[in-house]
């Protein structure tokens, strides 16, 4: 859609008791998100294709119908979701790099190269994920950029296999080891398609050699080691702790589904998490990786409930979404069912307004992440 330049998106309203839409904004080109001030006098809307945010303000405000335009992003906006200061996070995708800087410029070539017997976005998406990394961008309600992050992951892995490995005699670039690194992880895994067997040593250690030339053992190690620790990994949500201990204070019972090896437990001890779940299952140890359902029924086996009372929240379609459904589990997709672990205890305690909410006590989530429920019928595994 990027490629062909289409300008047939429109923002529209629809009012369920009239049941009236009316189209507030048209000729956007591959908008992808929206999301409502804080205090409900303006809309932000992602415009993919332009690399920018459109703000369109809304009544009661006195600017009602007038329409702001943000394009200095330095990538294609994919979401947008405000934070609990009125703020906003825009996720980019992709940094808008020459080839589409030029495509764009030139409409009737987007519409040539559409119609070419082959998927030209596969081809792009192909070349592009090579060099493309994540990037986070924070903005006021004046379009401000407050605050850039960018996916050190996926540049510190890069450095941290080089950096060990120099003393090991390891002389590929960062470039060369992610190259080599994407090679030797699609590649079949011998008979079995189970790569985290018991610490999953074996497959790890055909990928480090893979990637950095490198077959020393005391490298791997080392950095199989490393991987162990705190310093590799970190949390993410600052608010995960008090919405997980809410959700057990409240008789939720948790659990975490992972396709890892048995590093996954020293690891969350590290990160001083492991007292937050019920259980762990994981790959290496259940010999099935999602979406095998196998994994989410042994999760729900070790917590002791039933496929039906669980809810699973993961962020891949395929392995975490089908995977638990197929296991009679329900699923929420993390970034488009769910955005974050308050919503997850929210929904969680909609779902469980028949059983502990009278007529005049409604469900709700304080702001110290209690419940007026005292018990919450679903499960949660992650």
């Amino acid at each position: 859609m990027i490629v062909s330049g289409d300008r047939t998106g429109r923002l529209m309203k629809y009012n369920p008791q009239s049941k009236e839409t009316t189209v507030l904004l048209q000729n956007l080109t591959f908008p992808n998100g929206v999301s409502l001030s804080k205090d409900g006098d303006f809309i932000f809307v992602a415009d993919t294709t332009n690399c920018r945010i459109i703000k369109l303000w809304l009544e009661p405000s006195s600017k009602s119908g007038m329409v702001e335009v943000f394009d200095r992003l330095p990538g294609f906006p994919d979401n947008i979701k405000r934070n609990h200061r009125g703020e906003f996070w825009v996720g980019i995708h992709a940094k808008r790099g020459k080839f589409l800087k030029w495509v764009l410029s030139f409409p009737l070539v987007g519409q040539a190269l559409i119609k070419l017997p082959f998927d030209i976005t596969k081809v792009y998406s192909y070349f592009a994920r090579w060099g493309g990394n994540g990037l986070a961008v924070r903005l006021s309600g004046n379009g401000d950029v407050l605050e850039a992050l960018e996916d050190e992951s996926r540049n510190g892995w890069k450095a941290i296999y080089r950096q060990i490995g120099e003393k090991y005699g390891v002389e590929y670039s960062e470039a060369e080891i992610l190259n080599r690194y994407r090679w030797a992880y699609e590649q079949p895994w011998g008979r079995s398609r189970l790569r985290y067997v018991n610490d999953g040593k074996p497959f790890w250690q055909y990928i480090v050699s893979s990637s950095t030339g490198c077959s020393d053992t005391q490298y791997f190690e080392e950095l199989y080691n490393y991987y162990t620790t705190e310093k590799a990994w970190h949390l993410c949500d600052p608010d995960a702790e008090k919405v997980f201990k809410a959700l057990r204070t409240s008789g939720v019972k948790l659990a975490v589904v992972s396709n890892f090896d048995t590093r996954l437990r020293p690891l969350l001890r590290a990160l001083n998490c492991d007292h937050w779940f019920d259980a762990v299952a994981v790959s290496a140890e259940v010999e099935a990786e999602k979406p095998n359902p196998t994994i989410f029924l042994k999760a729900c086996e070790l917590l002791g409930v039933k496929p039906e009372d669980a809810v699973h929240v993961g962020d891949d379609r395929r392995n975490d979404i089908w995977g638990a459904r197929d296991a009679g589990c329900d699923a929420w997709l993390w970034g488009s069912d769910v955005q974050s672990f308050e919503e997850v205890f929210f929904f969680l305690v909609l779902l469980s307004n028949e059983l502990c909410c009278s007529e005049d006590r409604s469900p709700g989530l304080n702001k110290d992440y209690s419940s007026p429920c005292n018990n919450l019928s679903s499960n949660f595994i992650v």
